[in-house]
């Protein structure tokens, strides 16, 4: 690795675990990814996909070189993060839902709402669910959604109501977005790598290069 990386002819294996790019303001992978492979055409990417709380064992296991996911903290056992972008999540209803054009609302009032979300170790689903119980609430997710498209869907035709970071919400018709009032969910995403572990010449290039991609916005 380090004859390689003096000698620009870095080569092998990096695996990198990545939520939804939906969820991933802040963050183009593939432009990284292809910026990367112009400098680097011998080193080969495995992309994985998964639930935040699984991509952060995974990287701490040595199985992921570096994950881009969400949590609720900044602070993980055996993972130094990054931030990547953090968001105050709000309320999306259908536009005719009752609760449109309020200027805000408690959890309590809308503990008892049809809602959809992500599965259980989502990270939307995950900041929203511990937002509850800090409020000593808890709430039922009738709608399992593993896609973000999918899931704003259902809000926009009033199947369901659902906690949204702005940043999800390219096209606003038809649904109405209300803040929440206290203990309002927070969607953080981070780049997470192993804190006790080194990475090989080509991960940590790969990395440097993301995170030179988040400081400059």
């Amino acid at each position: 690795d380090a004859v390689d990386a003096v000698r620009g002819g870095l080569r092998g294996v990096v695996r990198i675990g990545t939520m939804q790019a939906d969820a991933l303001s802040g963050l183009s992978l593939a432009r990284v990814l292809a910026a990367f492979r112009a400098e680097h055409p011998q080193v080969e990417f495995q992309v994985r996909q998964g639930y935040s709380a699984e991509m952060a064992e995974l990287v701490r296991e040595g199985r992921l070189d570096f994950a881009f996911l969400a949590l609720p903290s900044p602070r993980a056992g055996g993972l130094e993060l990054t931030p990547i972008h953090r968001e105050v999540m709000v309320l999306g209803v259908h536009a005719g839902h009752r609760l449109a054009g309020r200027a805000d609302v408690e959890l309590g009032a809308v503990v008892d709402e049809t809602y959809a979300d992500g599965p259980p170790k989502w990270g939307t689903r995950v900041a929203v669910d511990r937002a509850f119980a800090a409020a000593g609430l808890e709430r039922r997710v009738a709608l399992e959604i593993n896609d973000t498209r999918t899931l704003i869907e259902f809000v926009r035709h009033g199947v369901a109501a659902a906690f949204l970071a702005p940043s999800f919400l390219r096209e606003p018709d038809g649904i109405a977005l209300v803040p929440v009032r206290h203990h309002a969910p927070v969607f953080a995403t981070y780049v997470a790598e192993p804190r006790t572990r080194r990475l090989g010449a080509a991960a940590a290039a790969l990395l440097a290069l993301a995170k030179a991609q988040i400081v400059s916005g």
